[in-house]
């Protein structure tokens, strides 16, 4: 079983330097996730001793790839189990957090988690976000939405667009804000055909998810999708 200095490692092969206390709060969340998930199905169970490969390095994976703007306001959608609001919050405590989930035990159970790591500054919605769209606190008041594979691009195109805000800023070597991020797997040509298609876009890239230290750990089909709408 891989643990934090596995983690670690990685991302210091990569350039990218974390301090203990994070990761000994990245190794709470993993073991208060561990424990929930015996209550409320978070995560796959056949995935809890793959927790640090499977959850913790895939939903940071991107940021070995992209930087995110300081200070920025991002929403989680379809958390889940934290992933990768919490994880991402740990990291880059200035980062004001939104987790959104539709089912409603799966957010108490966040909360609680939340509660247990001591963090402060993320918020939690229990709905759908085409019934969350339209909260004033919501609409149109984040730099990026991102999440783990949720649904087809093209929905989660439709989903995430009410949520972002009407200008976007580029700033250093940072990519702009009013984007869309997916971790998502599988063959997804159609998917990116589709939603070049038929939606708004400046730009979309696709970002293979391979880095130093773990060539081989994920499928090559595992990629981080941005989606830039006009």
């Amino acid at each position: 079983m891989r643990d934090k200095f596995w983690f670690n490692n990685i991302f210091i092969e990569n350039g990218f330097s974390i301090d203990d206390n994070k990761l000994s709060l990245l190794e709470k969340y993993c073991n208060l996730l561990i424990n929930k998930n015996q209550i409320v199905n978070l995560i796959s169970p056949n995935s809890e001793k793959n927790i640090w490969e499977e959850h913790i390095l895939h939903s940071l994976s991107f940021l070995l790839k992209v930087k995110l703007k300081q200070k920025s306001h991002v929403l989680d959608l379809g958390t889940g189990g934290g992933l990768p609001g919490i994880p991402l919050k740990i990291l880059f405590p200035d980062i004001k957090m939104v987790l959104i989930d539709s089912t409603q035990k799966k957010i108490i159970a966040v909360k609680e988690i939340i509660n247990s790591l001591g963090i402060n500054g993320i918020e939690l919605f229990t709905g759908r976000a085409e019934e969350l769209k339209s909260e004033k606190k919501l609409n149109g008041k984040f730099d990026y939405v991102i999440s783990r594979a949720v649904g087809k691009l093209d929905k989660i195109f439709d989903w995430s667009l009410p949520f972002l805000k009407q200008t976007s800023i580029k700033t250093n070597d940072n990519i702009p804000t009013r984007s869309i991020l997916v971790l998502k797997g599988g063959d997804i040509t159609d998917e990116i055909n589709i939603v070049k298609k038929n939606k708004k876009l400046l730009d979309l890239d696709v970002i293979n998810i391979t880095f130093k230290g773990c060539e081989n750990l994920f499928n090559p089909d595992k990629k981080l999708i941005i989606m830039y709408p006009k």
